[in-house]
């Protein structure tokens, strides 16, 4: 799975030092005193409040233990009363019962280890003898759920499928479905999400199509991992917060930790000097949630944003850029002679003054790039070049839809309803759209293919991400780690993804582009410390590196003729589109300078057409 970071134009800086106030002489005596007595306070309170906090949880821990205690003595009473009986396979069962609720009940392995070699010499039980077990087993469970004691009601369930699943089959069933989600529910509203996810999951493995518990499951998988993300990766915590936000605005305190979690990124890339990714986070909150004190931050990014320097260089071990010269400057590559790029290049910029995303379509020759979508980005066109494939940023409409190119309203049925669906590629025949999504509630990449017309559900292609479809033959490249997960690289696979070949081993090669013949495949890595632009054959052999600077290149993408690749880069301390021939010697061209920003620009996507 891809790493998520801050983008790296944007590198976190030192903390800078503060401009000493010359206020004409020594402060006094005094008020450092009140200094000092009021962090004292502010400490001491905070020390109250952590302790407070530790001392609940340990109250928590220790009473929890105290009734697990207590619940593994009353099982092992029990069991006592079973071996009485000469019931050993229910013996059996309250000891083992026992001793995981507390395995230091020694009184207990001794018992079960007896009942065990009871059951080892006697004869076989008979079938009579089972099934009275059983279904003692059965009633307790049953009493044990019109009890509202979930999880001992699953245990007891779970041991009467063990000893024989064919008993009542539809019954036991459907108490087990019954009970996963009623444990599951109420471990979810205690707090303990863990073991409520383990219990959604036990759920949908017997009914895998219920909508309801797949939901749920989604809503706190969605929110578990956002707490797992806060305070050590914003931009994953809003990210995901906002996908819940889509699924149930209303969910526990989704809206008010979303509004925190965009407040945090936005001074996160305000300390970096990034004014205008710090402006569109705070733009988000406000739209969510208005106050003053983050107004008062929009407006201060959005003024930095604004100014010309307000796009920070990279600095610290990096090489500076050579002086520019008549063949390395983009001004003189554009008026350098030799042929220029033809046909027409897609590429979207995000907005920050409009808060919008939008997808510009520019001669490859360059010129004045045009709006051809708003609310858009990553664009693929269709076969036929009359189709534009993109992700929505739409509220009521997200993720991947459908558009005619030349303008109009959308026509095609085919949507994706998912804000986690990225990076459309479409089939040779037009008729089937390829895309990456972690939608599911593992959170992991899965590559998935839907119809165009809308003929069913996007299916499950294999693990992996940043699809591409070679329009020669039909294969598919992608970034993932193959069907064993053991290698991360790029891997070719044909329609069914049934046949996974790695192609290139490298785990940070990724948005992989099929040279329009097939044979060849551009992707971006950063294996030699930097982003870069390499070329590999379809079959693996003749890797080659396009690019070498100190600034990032990648996402790139084919003219139609195979004779450039059109790749972004910040090779001039903003984000610009770049075509580059691939006959050696030749010089790079400049088509357009992004009018914009990226907040993650590795989720970029370029469209070359006639």
């Amino acid at each position: 799975m891809t790493e998520r970071r801050m983008p790296p134009e944007h590198p976190v800086a030192g903390p800078r030092p503060r401009p000493r106030q010359d206020l004409g002489g020594e402060p006094r005596q005094g008020t450092w005193r009140w200094v000092i007595l009021a962090l004292g306070l502010v400490f001491c309170s905070l020390s109250m409040v952590l302790g407070a906090a530790a001392l609940g949880a340990y109250h928590g821990a220790r009473d929890r233990a105290l009734a697990m205690q207590e619940a593994a003595q009353e099982h092992y009473q029990r069991g006592l009363e079973h071996r009485q009986a000469g019931e050993w396979e229910l013996a059996r069962v309250e000891f083992e019962e026992a001793l995981r609720l507390n395995p230091g009940l020694d009184e207990a392995r001794q018992q079960l280890s007896e009942v065990l070699g009871r059951l080892a010499v006697q004869p076989t039980a008979t079938s009579e003898a089972r099934t009275q077990a059983v279904a003692a087993l059965l009633a307790e469970a049953q009493a044990l759920y019109a009890a509202g004691q979930w999880e001992e009601a699953a245990r007891r369930l779970e041991t009467v499928r063990s000893l024989d699943p064919d008993f009542q089959p539809d019954l036991l069933s459907e108490l087990l479905y019954n009970t996963y989600l009623s444990a599951a529910q109420e471990l979810e509203k205690a707090g303990r999400d863990e073991e409520a996810l383990a219990f959604y999951g036990k759920a949908l493995a017997l009914r895998p199509d219920d909508p309801g518990v797949k939901a749920a499951q989604d809503r706190l998988t969605l929110y578990a991992a956002a707490l797992s993300a806060w305070g050590r990766d914003w931009e994953e915590a809003v990210r995901l917060l906002e996908g819940l936000w889509e699924l149930d605005p209303t969910y526990r305190d989704v809206e008010p930790r979303l509004v925190r979690a965009l407040v945090a990124a936005g001074d996160a890339y305000r300390q970096q000097g990034g004014w205008c990714l710090a402006a569109e986070r705070y733009a988000r909150a406000l739209r969510l949630r208005p106050d003053e004190a983050v107004q008062q931050k929009a407006e201060e990014a959005k003024a930095a944003c604004a100014r010309p320097t307000s796009t920070p260089r990279p600095t610290g071990t990096q090489a500076p850029l050579p002086a520019p010269t008549p063949e390395a400057s983009p001004e003189a590559t554009l008026k350098a002679a030799g042929p220029l790029p033809t046909g027409r290049i897609l590429f979207s910029r995000y907005d920050p003054v409009r808060d919008m995303h939008e997808i510009l379509i520019v001669p490859a020759e360059g010129g004045e790039p045009e709006v051809v979508a708003q609310e858009a980005s990553q664009p693929a066109v269709s076969p036929d070049g009359q189709w534009l494939a993109f992700h929505s940023w739409e509220r009521n409409r997200l993720g991947i839809l459908i558009a005619p190119l030349a303008g109009g309203e959308r026509q095609k049925p085919m949507r994706t309803t998912y804000l986690e669906d990225v990076q459309p590629t479409w089939s040779p025949d037009g008729k089937r759209l390829a895309f990456g999504s972690n939608r599911h509630g593992d959170r992991k990449w899965r590559v998935y293919v839907t119809w165009v017309e809308g003929r069913e559900e996007a299916q499950e292609l294999v693990f992996g991400e940043a699809p591409d479809w070679s329009r020669a033959d039909g294969r598919l490249v992608f970034r993932g780690c193959g069907p064993t997960c053991e290698v991360w690289g790029l891997y070719v696979t044909d329609e069914q993804g049934a046949a996974q070949s790695l192609l290139v081993a490298d785990p940070s090669a990724t948005a992989p582009a099929w040279s329009p013949d097939g044979k060849w495949i551009a992707f971006m890595s950063n294996r030699d410390g930097n982003w870069e632009l390499y070329v590999v054959g379809a079959d693996g052999l003749g890797l080659r590196r396009l690019t070498n600077g100190p600034e990032h290149d990648g996402v790139p993408t084919w003219s139609p003729d195979g004779k450039w690749i059109a790749f972004l880069s910040h090779r001039t301390g903003a984000w610009g589109v770049y075509a580059l021939p691939l006959e050696p010697g030749a010089d790079v061209h400049l088509v357009t300078l992004v009018p914009g920003e990226y907040s993650d620009w590795m989720q970029e996507q370029l469209a070359w057409i006639p």
